[in-house]
C-alpha cells in the first residue's frame, strides 16, 4: 500500500520536472524575464520591452501573451521568428487605472516548434500624488538637423516644498530646462522645456529621463522620451554581401548614397585593409562609392562595417555593413616561365651571321674537258638547271639575276621565333652545299629556350 502511495505522489512531480526540463529551451530565448518598473507618476506612460531571439534551427511562432494582472497590458510585436530574428514582449504598466504597488507576471506561450509557456514578472508602485501632461515627451517625425522642441507639465499635490532638484539622462542629444509652474496651496507644477538637438542621429528615440526630486519616499521617477529622427543620408544597400570571394581574387561593389540636399563624400573608413574605396569628387545629391574587396588568404567569414563621412558634418553619415566568404584559391597565381632572351637572340644572331657569310662566298666552277678550273674562283655562282646539273662554264660566267637580286636568307626570321631552330633551316631552293651548319652546343641551347617559350611552368 505504502509502495502504491509513494508512487502516486511521485508521478506527478516527475511529470511537473519532466515540463519545466522540456521548456528550458523556449528559455533560452530571452535574455532577462524580469523587471522592477520603479517609482513612477500617475498617468505617465510606462512601459518595458523584453527582447527574445529564435536561436534554433526551427521557426518559432508565438500564439500569445496574458497577463495575470490589469495593471500590465501586453503585447508582442512580431510572432513569427525565423532562425536569428527578434521579437519584443511589450509589458505597459496602467498608471491611468492604477495607484499603488502592483506586480503582473506575464505568459508567453509558443507553439511551433514544440508547445512551451515562458512566465515574465514585472512591478512597480504607481505614485497617485505626482502626475505628468501629456504622457510622455513625444517628439514625433523630424529630419536630421532640425531642432524641435517639446514641453510637459509635472504637478505634486501635499506637499508645498515638493521640488525637481535635477533631471539626468543617459542620452547627450536633448537640453532640458526646468520651469517653476504655479502653485496653489499644497500643490506644485513644473513644466519641463526639452530640446533636441540639431546634431543628433538619425534613428528611433526611445528614451528616458530621470527626474530627480526632494521627497525621499520618490526620490526619482522616469519620463519616456519618443520619437524618429530620419536620416539626412541614406545609403543602398545597407548590408552589401559579396558572396564566395577566392583568396587573392577581387570583387567590386557599388553603394549609392542619397541626400536632401548637395554634398560631398569626404572619407570613407573601415577597420579591414581589405577594402578599398573610390570617391566622387563633384558635389551632388547622389553619390556612388565603389567598394573594391580584396580576399584575404586566410579563408572564413568576413562581417565589417564602413561608415561614410561627408561634408555636411559629423553626424551626417552613412553606414553599411558589407559581408564575404573567403574561399581557399582553386587557380592559384602561375609561376612565371623561365625565358633566356638574350640566349636566344645571340643564337639566331650568330646564325643569320653564318648565313650571310656563305651567301657571298663564291663556289667553283665545275671542271670540264674543255677547260679546266680556273685558279681564280669566279665572283659568280654558276645557275643550277632544273634537273640539278650545272651547266658547262663558258668565258663568260653565267650569273643568276634572281638569285643576284634576292639573296639567300631563312625563310623565316630566327629572332623571337617559338619553333625549334635547331632544325634544318636551310632556304627553299639553295643548294645542298649552302646549308647551314649549326653546333650540337647552339642546337640544345636554342631547342631549350624554344620549349621553355612554347611550354610555360604550369601549377
Amino acid at each position: 500500500m505504502r509502495r502504491h502511495l509513494l508512487s502516486a505522489l511521485l508521478i506527478p512531480l516527475l511529470s511537473v520536472a519532466s515540463a519545466a526540463h522540456a521548456q528550458d529551451w523556449a528559455r533560452k530565448m530571452f535574455s532577462e524575464v524580469s523587471h522592477d518598473f520603479g517609482v513612477v507618476a500617475k498617468d505617465a506612460k510606462v512601459e518595458y520591452r523584453f527582447v527574445f531571439s529564435n536561436i534554433y534551427q526551427e521557426p518559432v511562432h508565438v500564439v500569445g501573451v496574458r497577463s495575470s494582472c490589469g495593471c500590465t497590458d501586453p503585447s508582442v510585436t512580431k510572432s513569427d521568428l525565423k532562425t536569428y530574428e527578434k521579437s519584443e514582449i511589450v509589458a505597459k504598466f496602467n498608471t491611468r487605472a492604477f495607484t499603488g504597488h502592483h506586480s503582473a507576471t506575464l505568459t508567453v506561450t509558443i507553439d511551433k516548434p514544440f508547445y512551451a509557456e515562458v512566465q515574465l514578472n514585472v512591478w512597480g508602485e504607481i505614485r497617485s500624488d505626482i502626475t505628468v501632461r501629456p504622457e510622455q515627451i513625444g517628439l514625433g517625425t523630424v529630419d536630421q538637423g532640425q531642432e524641435i522642441e517639446r514641453r510637459i507639465t509635472i504637478t505634486h499635490s501635499g506637499k508645498p516644498d515638493w521640488k525637481i532638484v535635477d533631471v539626468r539622462s543617459v542620452n547627450t542629444n536633448y537640453e532640458v530646462e526646468v520651469v517653476d509652474g504655479p502653485r496653489r496651496n499644497s500643490q506644485v507644477s513644473y513644466d519641463l522645456v526639452v530640446k533636441l538637438k540639431k546634431d543628433a542621429p538619425p534613428g528611433y528615440v526611445n528614451d528616458q529621463l530621470i527626474l530627480v526630486t526632494n521627497d525621499p519616499h520618490a526620490a526619482q521617477f522616469p519620463i519616456e522620451v519618443e520619437g524618429l529622427v530620419n536620416a539626412e543620408l541614406t545609403a543602398t544597400p545597407q548590408s552589401l554581401s559579396f558572396g564566395a570571394v577566392e583568396a587573392g581574387h577581387k570583387a567590386i561593389r557599388p553603394v549609392i548614397v542619397r541626400g536632401r540636399k548637395p554634398f560631398k563624400v569626404t572619407d570613407v573608413k573601415c577597420d579591414d585593409e581589405s577594402f578599398a574605396f573610390k570617391i566622387p569628387e563633384a558635389a551632388n545629391k547622389i553619390q556612388t562609392v565603389a567598394i573594391t574587396f580584396t580576399a584575404p588568404d586566410k579563408a572564413g567569414p568576413v562581417v565589417k562595417k564602413i561608415r561614410i563621412e561627408t561634408d555636411l558634418g559629423k553626424s551626417f553619415i552613412a553606414e553599411v555593413v558589407v559581408q564575404a566568404e573567403v574561399k581557399p584559391s582553386t587557380n592559384p597565381p602561375a609561376t612565371a616561365a623561365v625565358t633566356e632572351k638574350p640566349a636566344l637572340d645571340k643564337a639566331a644572331a650568330k646564325t643569320e651571321a653564318k648565313d650571310d657569310q656563305k651567301s657571298t662566298e663564291t663556289p667553283s666552277e665545275t671542271p670540264t674537258a674543255d677547260k679546266p678550273v680556273a685558279d681564280k674562283p669566279s665572283s659568280e655562282k654558276p645557275a643550277a638547271d632544273k634537273r640539278g646539273a650545272t651547266p658547262p662554264v663558258t668565258d663568260k660566267p653565267v650569273t643568276d639575276k634572281r638569285r643576284a637580286a634576292n639573296p639567300i636568307k631563312a625563310s623565316k626570321p630566327l629572332a623571337n621565333t617559338e619553333e625549334s631552330i635547331g632544325a634544318d633551316i636551310s632556304p627553299a631552293g639553295a643548294s645542298p652545299d649552302l646549308a647551314l651548319e649549326i653546333s650540337p652546343s647552339e642546337s640544345r641551347s636554342s631547342s631549350k629556350q624554344s620549349s621553355l617559350q612554347t611550354n610555360p611552368l604550369r601549377p
